[in-house]
Order: structure tokens, then sequence, then C-alpha cells
């Protein structure tokens, strides 16, 4: 049994142990502001990001497994966008192309005639039918049957023309005579009305008048006969030249159609066969290096190397919640899609730029984020990374260092703001 002096010893502690209990909670609690407010971890904005690269050493890949026939071109050396640089063994004759390409070059309608006399192999039958609607096209236009026929019938025209002019004079000739008949039966009837004429001289008058009236119908009938010819001639006239133009718009369209059927066809030969430069530049041998070596289709034969030197450009599209805090010269690391971060490591850059408004890609409101990106690119594990034209990846855009007592206070403030 506990006296009344010891009951009252443990129910009340000492003070120095209170005042170290209360030291030690206060140094703990500032020791805890103090480091929330000295440590600082960044703040992270995390978006897509498209890495491009231009002015890459371009491959020049063989479409077709074959033979190499003939190289244009030596190592190292300069070619402009288009230059021949290797030929594949094919059954057509490279002279003979030659001499298509400058004839195509130059070619227009109604220019010239055309032989098919050149070896193209794969080419050979659309060049064939282009000489001939060619030349047929020619041959039109240096018979000029329609045009003849036209001018024959014009020249009939004119001449049913004329007449038709000489039988209008015939019937106002007819026509006055008639009129003179008509009065001169006139003036007998009244003579012999009176009976001052014989009946015989009134049957003379009445036979002239009759004689009048035939001529003038006559030359109504020739009017009328030369009139109809007149139109028959010309509705042939008209025929002639609506076959004409319709022969011609044929022969022209066949001639079109025929050429883009041709030139289909060359550059499905160039494509196969012909190995050309895809940009200016400079052209480096890889595994091959003379002619009548096998090529495989699918593989490099030859890379040029472009005369400017290769740019890397790198955008971020960030959504417009949060797009204030990044600014220029901010760091931002790349993990991409094709080197995992965990075994390449990241690459690291800055903000060169961002949009002063925003963009719509693929139907969302985005800024675009430039990044600066130096010539040679290399991760935080000193990995060199070969680029394509299009890597894709995710961007780690790091806008500000804020401590942990900022952290926690700025929410707090804002619920204080928001119901105060």
């Amino acid at each position: 049994v506990r006296s009344d002096e010891v009951n009252d010893i443990l129910s009340r502690p000492p003070a120095w142990l209170v005042r170290s209990g209360s030291v030690m909670f206060l140094g703990i609690v500032v020791l805890f502001l103090t480091l929330s407010a000295i440590m600082k971890y960044p703040d992270i904005i995390k978006a897509p990001v498209v890495l491009s690269s231009r002015n890459m050493p371009i491959s020049v890949v063989a479409k077709k497994t074959g033979r190499l026939e003939r190289v244009f071109k030596e190592n190292n050396s300069v070619v402009q966008k288009g230059d021949a640089i290797a030929l594949l063994e094919n059954t057509a004759e490279f002279e003979d192309y030659l001499v298509m390409s400058g004839i195509l070059e130059s070619f227009s309608l109604k220019s010239m005639m055309l032989q098919d006399t050149l070896s193209l192999g794969e080419m050979q039958g659309a060049y064939s039918n282009f000489v001939k609607s060619n030349n047929e096209y020619l041959t039109f236009l240096e018979l000029d049957f329609h045009g003849k026929m036209a001018l024959s019938l014009k020249q009939e025209i004119d001449v049913k023309q004329d007449q038709l002019l000489l039988a209008k004079k015939r019937e106002e000739i007819a026509a006055g005579r008639y009129n003179l008949a008509t009065k001169q039966v006139e003036r007998e009837r009244g003579l012999f009305a009176e009976r001052a004429i014989s009946q015989q001289e009134m049957d003379r008058a009445e036979e002239v008048m009759l004689q009048a009236t035939a001529q003038m119908e006559s030359a109504r009938e020739e009017i009328v006969r030369v009139k109809g010819e007149l139109l028959q001639a010309n509705q042939e006239l008209l025929k002639v030249e609506m076959d004409k133009e319709e022969s011609r718009t044929r022969m022209e369209r066949a001639c079109d159609s025929d050429l883009a059927i041709l030139t289909a066809a060359i550059k499905a030969w160039e494509e196969s066969y012909l190995l050309v430069a895809p940009d200016d530049g400079s052209v480096v041998f890889t595994s091959y290096w003379q002619e009548n070596q096998n090529v495989l289709a699918g593989e490099t034969v030859f890379t040029i190397l472009p005369q400017e030197k290769e740019i890397v450009t790198a955008k971020i599209f960030i959504p417009l919640a949060g797009a204030g805090k990044v600014a220029s010269g901010q760091k931002v690391n790349i993990k991409l899609d094709s080197y995992p971060y965990m075994e390449y490591g990241v690459i690291e850059t800055v903000v060169k730029s961002v949009s002063p408004i925003p963009a719509n890609v693929g139907g969302q409101k985005v800024y675009i984020v430039t990044l600066d990106f130096p010539s040679v690119v290399r991760t935080t594990y000193s990995h060199q990374l070969e680029l394509g034209q299009e890597m894709h990846g995710i961007a780690e855009i790091i806008t500000q260092d804020i401590s942990l007592l900022k952290r926690v206070v700025s929410p707090l403030r804002y619920l204080f703001g928001k119901y105060s």
C-alpha cells in the first residue's frame, strides 16, 4: 500500500522532465520546419516529345536483286539530286533510254514523227503505243482530210449562193413579165367586150399571160431547190468540222494517255533499276565498289552524305494546364521510346522557346515547346544515339524547385482564402 506522499510524487512528474520534453518537442518541430523549408525537389511537367533530324545520311537502297551493270560515279564524288549513280542489269539499252529521255524532254504535239527502233525492255510496249498514237496524230494533221473536204464544201456553198442570186433575178424578171401580161389581158378583155378585137387575139393575150405565169413559178421552184441544196451543203460542212474536231480531240487524248502511261513505265523502270542520288551531297560506297557485283533487294548500295550538317530538332506538346510555368532556359530530360532510359539514360537539354499561342494538334489545344539540341546527341550514360527521321518519347520539363514547406502551405493558403 502506497502512502500519500508516494502517490503525490507518482501523479505529478518532475518539472525538469516536463521542461525537457517540451524543449525536445519544440526542437523537433523547428527542425522539421527548417528542413522542409530547406529541402526542395523539382516541379516536373511531363508531355510527349517528337525528335526529328534533318540532313541525315541517306541510304540508296536496291529495289531489285541483280548485277551492277554500270557505276557512273566514283567514291566520295559530289552528286546533285537526281544524278544517276549506278544501273542494275536489265533488258533495256541504257543509251536508248537516254535517247528516249531526250526526246520526251523536248517533246510537244505536232513536233515530229517518232521512230520505234529503240530497245527499251520493260518500257518497250508503252513507248511503242506512244509512238503509234503520236505518228497517227501527225499523219491526221498532215493529210488534213477533213480540212480538204470542208474547203470543197465551202466552194460548193459559194457556187450555190451564186446560183441562188441568179435564180432570184430570173424570178424578178418572170414576175415583171407576168405583171405586164396580166395588164395586157385586162386591156384585151375590155376591147373584146366592146367587140374591138377577135376571140383569137384574146386567146393569144391569155396564152402570153399563162407563159409568164409558168416562167415565174419555174423561177420560184429554182430558188427553193437552190436553197435546199445550200442548206444541205452547210449541214455537211458543219458535220465535217465536228468530225474533224472530234477526231483531233480523240487523237490528242490518246497521245496524252499513252504519254502518261509511258511516263509511269519510265518511272517504274528507274525506281527498279536506276540508283539515283536522293539529295545533293557526296556519294559514299559501302559494300559495293565496282561493276558486275551482285546486289540484293533491300540492301544499301550507296550512302549520300548531305552537304549541310545534320540538324536535330525536338518539339514538346504540353497541355494548357500548367503551360505558364514553362520558360526558356529550363532543364528538360528526354526519355526516348526507342532507347529505354534505364539502359541508355536520358537526354539532357534546355527549353529554347515556347509558342506564344496554343496550336491544335490531334484535336487538342497544346503549346509547342522547342528544345535546343547539339549536333551529337549523348545520354547521361554517355551513349551516343543514332537518331532516325522521327522519334517519339516523353519529356520532363523541370519548371522550378519548390520546398516541402511551400507545397504544404500553398494548399492551406488556398483553402483559407477560399473559405475566409
